[in-house]
């Protein structure tokens, strides 16, 4: 069905479409960008607890549930522990000890001490009586956890409007098909990865890239040397270099603004392996070009790049990925 319409309307249409597209293709790859970041809580506790006698389970607003063995650290008045994910939404604390109680919680820098503990967590026993076994669940508010990321995502979605509506004059004289390749390698991330792996404080699902990691780690935490891509103190004393670990371009920038990321080991695999799946979706989006110039087919052609055998079997390694891209 047509639908007429006046020339001054084609025209709007015509910068309004493409600014659009720009905004919403944004805020997607924002979207990704802010889940990476990690959210730190803090369970401050008193009393002696075994390393292996402490879980955190907790599921994020993705739905997403994991349980895990949090970072540790014993103190001379107890310990105090820690879990990071980009998007907590809830979250229990299990320990098996006897006689520990939590003193204080710190959710991403909102801290509940004295009488607010009792109110952010609440105990539950295994019903025997001696304390064995207690699991303290969070009871406090969401809003600790959903109004960090709505927040920054709001921020960055004005943002991105802004930038559609700058760009839009100049994208509507220009082919925009190869956004369709962001949002198609970006949806079959999440199918094939989730969104976990993009969290940059976790590094507990790596494996086969342990090396790598640990090699990009030492690179950006290490003062700078020359050549500008040797790390030092890796495979001491000769040391090493960012290609023999295979490390990324964009670890550089990581390295050159160190002190606007968070503390302690950091992973970046994930990062690459959605930068893989939606430049595998633009390029194929462009190949596509090449022989047919209806959107359908490009897309169709596309998704089967994306979904090439060779890059799901290598869809958790980050360094192998780029190899069949």
């Amino acid at each position: 069905m047509n639908i007429p319409l006046s020339e001054a309307a084609k025209r709007r249409l015509g910068v309004v479409l493409p600014a659009a597209l720009i905004a919403v293709t944004g805020m997607w790859v924002t979207f990704f960008l802010l889940a990476m970041w990690p959210l730190r809580v803090e369970l401050h506790c008193d009393g002696a607890v075994a390393p292996d006698g402490l879980k955190v389970s907790y599921s994020n607003v993705f739905g997403h549930e994991r349980r895990i063995a949090p970072a540790m650290n014993e103190a001379r008045d107890g310990f105090t522990l820690s879990v990071a994910d980009g998007v907590i939404a809830n979250m229990a604390f299990e320990i098996s000890s006897p006689g520990v109680r939590p003193t204080a919680l710190v959710v991403g820098g909102h801290e509940f001490a004295g009488p607010e503990i009792g109110r952010a967590l609440v105990l539950r026993d295994d019903g025997d009586g001696d304390g064995d076994g207690a699991v303290w669940r969070y009871c406090g508010p969401r809003s600790v956890f959903r109004d960090r990321f709505l927040v920054r995502f709001a921020l960055a979605a004005l943002v991105w409007i802004g930038i559609g509506a700058g760009l839009g004059r100049l994208a509507a004289r220009r082919r925009l098909d190869w956004l369709a390749g962001i949002w198609l390698g970006g949806i079959f991330f999440l199918y094939v990865d989730g969104m976990n792996i993009l969290n940059i404080g976790d590094y507990t699902w790596i494996a086969h890239d342990s090396l790598e990691h640990i090699g990009i780690n030492f690179f950006i935490n290490e003062p700078w040397h020359f050549p500008l891509g040797r790390i030092a103190d890796y495979v001491y004393p000769g040391g090493t270099s960012m290609m023999s670990v295979q490390g990324y371009p964009f670890i550089y920038l990581v390295k050159l603004f160190r002190g606007f990321f968070p503390e302690g080991m950091l992973q970046f695999h994930g990062l690459w392996i959605l930068m893989s799946f939606m430049l595998q979706g633009v390029f194929g989006v462009l190949l596509m070009r090449l022989v047919s110039r209806n959107t359908a087919v490009k897309i169709a052609g596309a998704a089967l790049f994306v979904l090439m055998p060779s890059m799901l079997a290598r869809a958790t390694h980050g360094p192998q990925i780029t190899q069949c891209s």
